[in-house]
């Protein structure tokens, strides 16, 4: 009973957060911060115009463990809601993080909501996380205690297994908003992130969504993830109460002056003889060994 009770608030904790009384059709008339906030999320991702950053590698605890887990058309999106097993939630530490943070939900957007260079993926993907200062997203999010991992997604020819557990169930949600089904497989959270996460876009910013709280530390791989063209056709095939959910990305959002960093790999590519290093990398990294040098 008690496993239930929380798995319940988990859930009225999601939605209140993403409310329900709103559309993305009528984003220019969203109140509040959303508004009035200097720090909105999404924005246009420029990686000539980011600054170079080395961030600690990114530690994610259980996200390679297997989990069952409920899927949800919340009028908005698909949500995932994973039911965290003896093992316990999946966390994420490192990358630049300044706390442990617990994995909430998943959740897509086609089309994508960030943009690189001006251009959109068909699917983004946001891996919703709160701080575990504080006992749930609803929480967190009045206390800029949110980070969120976005992998953006490209049209392949083949089907990608991973997507399989999610994509078998999403007819029995597709035109019931609302709707909540199991999933029949297990899925690892791990299986949604990109081979290599070393790569990324990171910038402070807000929710998406009404009341689109600022002090999100938000996370951008750079690498997106294949899918099927059949696949994708699922996202379009769900509804909202008002219909075909055909809109469900905000635009993107003045920049105000903030800082978007960018974390590369030293590896870069492969010219036949070897493996090519980013010299910007090379520089930043030696910079900061010859500082900690200095500073001993």
């Amino acid at each position: 009973m008690l496993y239930f009770l929380i798995l319940f608030l988990t859930t009225c904790g999601v939605q209140l957060v993403l409310g329900s009384n709103w559309s993305y059709g009528d984003s220019d008339s969203w109140p509040g911060v959303c508004q009035t906030g200097s720090a909105q999320s999404p924005i246009d991702l420029i990686p000539s115009k980011t600054t170079d950053r080395v961030y600690s590698a990114f530690i994610f605890e259980n996200y390679d463990k297997a989990y069952q887990g409920r899927v949800k058309n919340n009028g908005h999106s698909i949500a995932i809601t994973l039911l965290n097993g003896t093992d316990g939630a999946p966390i994420i530490t490192g990358g630049g993080l300044n706390d442990k943070y617990i994995l909430d939900h998943i959740h897509f957007h086609w089309e994508s909501e960030h943009t690189v260079n001006g251009e959109s993926f068909p699917l983004e993907m946001h891996l919703v996380h709160y701080s575990t200062k504080y006992s749930s997203l609803t929480e967190a999010a009045e206390s800029q205690g949110i980070a969120v991992l976005g992998v953006f997604f490209e049209i392949s020819l083949d089907d990608d297994d991973d997507f399989i557990p999610l994509v078998e169930v999403m007819d029995r949600v597709e035109k019931n908003p609302s709707q909540e089904v199991a999933l029949e497989r297990m899925i690892s959270p791990k299986s949604f992130l990109p081979r290599h996460t070393s790569d990324y876009f990171r910038y402070q910013g807000s929710l998406t969504t009404p009341g689109c709280n600022e002090g999100v530390t938000w996370t951008l791989f750079r690498k997106p993830l294949p899918i099927s063209a059949d696949q994708y056709t699922h996202f379009e095939s769900i509804w909202s109460e008002e219909g075909p959910l055909t809109l469900n990305f905000r635009k993107v959002q003045p920049l105000n002056g903030r800082t978007v960093t960018l974390r590369q790999s030293p590896v870069r590519s492969y010219n036949g003889k070897g493996f090519v290093v980013q010299s910007n990398v090379v520089l930043t990294i030696l910079t900061t060994l010859f500082a900690f040098k200095s500073f001993y």
